[in-house]
């Protein structure tokens, strides 16, 4: 599973926590739920790692699907924000989200995540969208 990725914070236990990329409140309010929120839940329990929802969106945003690589990148700008910057400084962070598909989402965390003082960034996900199918 996501174990052998996560081989790379070995010895880093105390130094490394998860955090993910929060999908949009209209998502949330049709579906109930967020998939990364469960999904770090159990990557946390598995791996012994904390898990911190910090990130946050800062409005909603348009929906990135359809949208093509620039636009998805704008939209994203100064969208996300972190409710708690102490949590990731000087720490390993295991950024997940559920699906990449041009990187903008996962650029615009790791930015914000290096401001807050993360020491080192590993981006993980679960479904990568080939980028042939992103106009």
């Amino acid at each position: 599973m996501m174990l052998n990725e996560l081989s790379v914070v070995d010895g880093r236990e105390d130094n490394t926590v998860i955090v993910s990329i929060p999908r949009g409140k209209r998502s949330k309010r049709v579906y109930g739920f967020d998939q990364s929120d469960l999904i770090c839940e159990e990557l946390s329990r598995i791996s012994r790692l904390p898990y911190f929802p910090i990130i946050k969106r800062s409005r909603d945003g348009k929906e990135q699907k359809g949208l093509d690589s620039k636009r998805r990148f704008r939209n994203v700008r100064s969208l996300f924000s972190i409710s708690d910057p102490n949590i990731v400084k000087g720490k390993y962070v295991v950024l997940f989200d559920d699906v990449v598909t041009t990187g903008a989402s996962m650029s615009a965390c790791v930015e914000i995540l290096q401001k807050a003082g993360a020491r080192g960034i590993f981006c993980l996900c679960m479904a990568q969208v080939p980028q042939n199918t992103v106009k």
